[in-house]
């Protein structure tokens, strides 16, 4: 299982890979290589398709109106795309 939580200074939103975008709310910005570096797994090959942005590396996903929502997808499309079990639990690092 991989905690998705950050409590690093730079991170605004305490998760893995969601970004604020100016009125846009939040998104899952990540490429190939954040994946592995969070999982420990490659991206499943049928779930490649999915990074489309910077020449098939970047996977940005549509915008999403709270953090909350925005966590719940994360760990939906990390589980989805890797086959690792994701969780977010800030009190654990």
């Amino acid at each position: 299982m991989t905690n998705l939580a950050r409590t690093a200074p730079n991170n605004t939103t305490g998760i893995y890979t969601l970004q604020h975008y100016k009125d846009q709310g939040y998104r899952i910005h990540c490429n190939l290589g954040q994946v592995k570096a969070l999982t420990g797994v490659e991206v499943k090959p049928e779930h490649r398709y999915r990074f489309t942005h910077s020449g098939g590396d970047v996977y940005l996903s549509k915008p999403y109106l709270t953090i909350e929502e925005g966590k719940e997808a994360a760990i939906t499309f990390f589980t989805l795309i890797t086959g690792v079990q994701v969780y977010w639990n800030p009190n654990e690092q």
